[in-house]
């Protein structure tokens, strides 16, 4: 089968526009406790399924699946390679497709992290030594400072079976995040980065808009 609208791509914006209120409203909630797991793409954290966490996307939901980290970024944000890549993925239960929100990570030894993040180092630990130990996250915690913005395409996984079924939500301003939690995530394990793929005529918009988030 032809693909053309493979992820991950260099994301340069075809134009900028104002999305609607009600846009985007992310019902991610208070902690929830995902589990360490070594997968097709890396780090990955599972969440157990449930109806209360989900995204809604111009009105369609997807619930709340799992968070894996690329190292380094896949993504390129306007030509710039990141240091890492945190995708919160999400799945719509009617026709099995994905929204995935994709954020930057930069390595910076000054990153100034809430308690809650310092407490993320012994978790990450804890669980890479043993899966049974669950990983307390708030998954707008991880949010960039600046989230009124981001870019939007339409792409595919980024690992096989490399299905075009992902609504890409891409922010452009990448979070800060120190040494010690970088290395507490990644650890010795190799990450896999899929590399560049065609644009092909797609349109990435770049979206001013006011995010609902239900914490």
């Amino acid at each position: 089968m032809a693909w053309d609208q493979q992820s991950p791509i260099n994301l340069r914006p075809s134009f900028t526009s104002k999305a609607p209120a009600g846009y985007l409203h992310l019902a991610w909630g208070s902690a929830i406790d995902g589990f360490l797991h070594h997968g097709d793409h890396g780090v990955e954290v599972i969440f157990p399924p449930t109806p209360s966490k989900y995204l809604e996307l111009e009105g369609k939901r997807f619930l709340l699946r799992q968070f894996h980290l690329h190292h380094p970024a896949e993504h390129l944000i306007d030509g710039t390679l990141h240091d890492a890549e945190l995708h919160v993925v999400h799945q719509n239960l009617d026709d099995a497709t994905f929204a995935v929100v994709g954020i930057p990570l930069t390595v910076d030894p000054n990153a100034k992290e809430s308690r809650e993040a310092a407490g993320w180092v012994k978790s990450f630990t804890a669980a890479r030594e043993s899966k049974t130990v669950a990983i307390p996250l708030k998954p707008a915690s991880w949010l960039p400072v600046n989230h009124d913005r981001l870019y939007r395409y339409e792409g595919s996984l980024t690992t096989e079976p490399f299905t075009e079924t992902v609504s890409w939500i891409v922010f452009p301003e990448p979070k800060a995040i120190s040494p010690a939690l970088f290395a507490a995530i990644f650890g010795e394990h190799p990450q896999k980065a899929r590399g560049i793929q065609a644009r092909n005529r797609r349109f990435i918009i770049d979206l001013e808009l006011t995010i609902s988030i239900s914490r």
